[in-house]
């Protein structure tokens, strides 16, 4: 029987991870998280301090009833081994795995907490001989970001969708919105100019021909086609000067190796991938053991990684691609993780690995970039020319490739050569033809999900690797659209939008929202604690729901007088998102209908109820079909008294009495992490 237990996340893993191991370790997958705040309901206790003033939170985490039965055989697993090891992902997500799991294990039961960047026995092994406690501060910063989102999600959904007819807002999506929302604004907002661009032909005494551009006057000022012809009219047949003639050689040095951002961004632009196909396919090379842990901001390599990447270039390559010392990258984005690695392959000399098309195609992409940032320095001929007549300037450049370097590798960052002749200055050339074109300024461009991507790791918006669930939440919800590969945004989004920006909530804000990522990752370093981030928050969310209350009423606010009381009317919306007349003396009126086509009161039509041959679990009465978000389903003719419920199939659908609360169980001390 194994002597140890290694508890890991994913199932896809313990093939890989047993095999590193041996007969020794006996592997099992916790897949996801175990325990959590259900769906339902706030499920965070805040509490006062009458005498400090401070708040108080108190997340109540339950054992999710998907996941009873495995908490109950690790429990049982991890008392029949002498030391159970949580190998869960090496992020603060992981942590929070390993520390829920660590609190369901009995106290007698020896654990530790283990990380490898990579899934290889070579990386597996190192990782067990530096085993460590929880790491509590990166728990407080997992806390923290899920407190946040549960208030902001508890707290403002229910208004915006009174106000709007959204149905959620969120801490991330909200501020992501906005950014899409501003650009769709701007699009439609935008009148377009007219503008000429002139080109011309030019011939050498050594009938030498070029084509130059026009570039003083810009393009841009140029407003009609009569200025145009008047600028045609005095180049054509002249001649024109070599009055600058600039030759110099320019060095490119390898890009880094990629973070999950930018692997998104070119996965997205050069393999013309999704980014939930994507990270899908990484993640199946990851639990393969073919690349590095790719939720990652660091663009660093291990040593044993260079090591492995300029041994596979000095074997495939001239010396002249091989450095003589190796290329070091430092990221600059704030609070990234340098004790984690770029995405990179395990193994330079492993080539074509993948288990489908994708995994192989983003493979390629990785060893590709990867092994490039490890070569020399590309090499090119830049030269700008430039030619002056009496009142204008001409202008044009080319490049042509010297030596590739990286570029031989990283084929996607190469140019097309453009040759131009060498002259001299005060060197004299015939205008042979002019063209003008007529061109239109464009407004700015839609947000791909490579560019989205780009723009929300610039405004410091989530984190790299919860930008493809945002997305994907925003869709759902209906707020955007994504057609012909770039995000439209809807009506209902920006509805949802300008509601609370006019509402000036925090988490809208979005310098405010980047400077709260930076304050978990400061929690996870041990610079700000936990409850003083929350009560900074919380405050400023209260203050936000109280304006956000009173812009919702007055852009409620119709001129159409309700017909029991004539006191005016409010649009609201029903969860589903549909708008309807609402009294606002509710007590006293309760007035509320249809909005009908002509924008008057329309009464509002009771449902149908279509009865079903299926019975009741509960009272055993002839059940109804209804309708819900999520799908068809039956429900008892009774309800609301009796609430049996059967899904389209006719099985019974068994709510969750969530009775069964999770608790804290006491640990033995163990050292922090320093």
């Amino acid at each position: 029987m194994p002597k140890y237990l290694v508890i890991i996340e994913g199932p896809g893993k313990i093939k890989k991870v047993s095999a590193a191991l041996g007969k020794d370790y006996k592997v099992v997958a916790s897949k996801g998280h175990c325990v959590d705040l259900l769906a339902k309901g706030k499920n965070i206790s805040v509490k006062k301090d009458k005498t400090t003033g401070d708040y108080s939170f108190t997340p109540n985490y339950q054992v999710l009833d998907d996941k009873k039965e495995i908490v109950s055989d690790l429990v049982d697993l991890a008392q029949k081994h002498q030391t159970t090891y949580l190998m869960m992902d090496p992020d603060r997500e992981g942590e929070a795995i390993a520390w829920h799991i660590a609190n369901q294990l009995p106290a007698s039961v020896n654990m530790v907490r283990v990380t490898t960047n990579s899934i290889t026995k070579t990386e597996i092994a190192k990782a067990l001989k530096k085993t460590r406690s929880i790491d509590q501060d990166l728990v407080n910063s997992y806390e923290a970001r899920r407190i946040l989102d549960r208030l902001v999600g508890y707290e403002c959904s229910f208004l915006t969708t009174q106000a709007t007819g959204g149905r959620s807002v969120g801490r991330v999506q909200s501020a992501a919105l906005r950014i899409l929302a501003d650009r769709e604004k701007a699009i439609q907002s935008f009148v377009p100019e007219e503008y000429w661009e002139i080109k011309a032909n030019l011939l050498s005494k050594k009938a030498e021909k070029l084509v130059v551009d026009l570039i003083d006057p810009k393009a841009k000022d140029i407003k009609n086609k009569k200025a145009a012809e008047t600028i045609k009219v005095a180049l054509e047949g002249n001649e024109t000067e070599v009055t600058k003639y600039d030759q110099k050689q320019r060095v490119s040095r390898p890009y880094a190796p990629f973070t999950t951002s930018t692997m998104q961004q070119s996965a997205v632009s050069v393999l013309g991938l999704s980014q939930s196909r994507a990270m899908r396919a990484a993640q199946g090379l990851y639990e393969d053991g073919h690349i590095t842990y790719h939720r990652t901001d660091s663009i660093s390599i291990s040593s044993e990684g260079i090591k492995n990447i300029r041994g596979y270039i000095q074997a495939n390559f001239t010396p002249n691609y091989y450095p003589s010392k190796p290329n070091l990258y430092k990221t600059t984005a704030k609070n990234a993780q340098e004790a984690h690695e770029a995405i990179r392959p395990t193994d330079a000399n492993v080539i074509g690995v993948g288990r489908d098309t994708d995994q192989k195609r983003l493979y390629e992409l990785i060893w590709q970039r990867a092994v490039a940032s490890q070569m020399t320095d590309s090499i090119s001929n830049q030269v700008t020319i430039r030619f002056e007549t009496k009142k204008y300037t001409l202008g044009v450049s080319g490049s042509s490739l010297v030596f590739d370097g990286w570029k031989k590798v990283w084929s996607y960052a190469l140019s097309k050569d453009v040759q131009l002749p060498a002259l001299k200055v005060g060197e004299k050339l015939d205008i042979s033809k002019v063209s003008t074109e007529q061109k239109w300024t464009q407004p700015p461009p839609r947000f791909s999900e490579a560019s989205i991507t780009k723009e929300l790791e610039k405004t410091g918006i989530g984190r790299p690797s919860t930008y493809e669930q945002t997305m994907r939440t925003l869709k759902d919800r209906e707020y955007i659209e994504l057609t012909k590969k770039a995000f439209h945004v809807t009506d209902l989004g920006l509805r949802v939008s300008d509601f609370l920006v006019r509402s000036n909530f925090c988490f809208i804000d979005l310098k405010f929202t980047a400077d709260m990522e930076d304050d978990l990752d400061e929690i996870s370093a041990a610079k700000k604690t936990k409850e003083k981030v929350l009560n900074l928050f919380y405050r400023r969310l209260m203050q936000d729901m109280d304006v956000g209350r009173k812009m919702k009423d007055t852009i409620s606010q119709t001129t159409v007088p309700c017909p029991d009381c004539s006191k005016m009317l409010l649009k609201k919306f029903g969860r589903q998102g549909d708008p309807f007349f609402a009294c606002p003396e509710r007590k006293e009126c309760g007035f509320t209908a249809n909005i009908g086509s002509d924008g008057k009161p329309e009464k509002k039509v009771p449902k149908q109820v279509i009865l079903s041959t299926h019975k009741c679990p509960i009272c055993d009465e002839l059940m109804a079909e209804r309708t819900s978000k999520y799908g068809k389903f039956y429900g008892c003719s009774k309800f609301p008294k009796c609430r049996g419920m059967r899904d389209e199939n006719g099985k019974e659908i068994k709510k969750s009495t969530g009775k069964k609360k999770w608790s804290k169980k006491t640990k033995k001390k163990t050292t922090k992490k320093k």
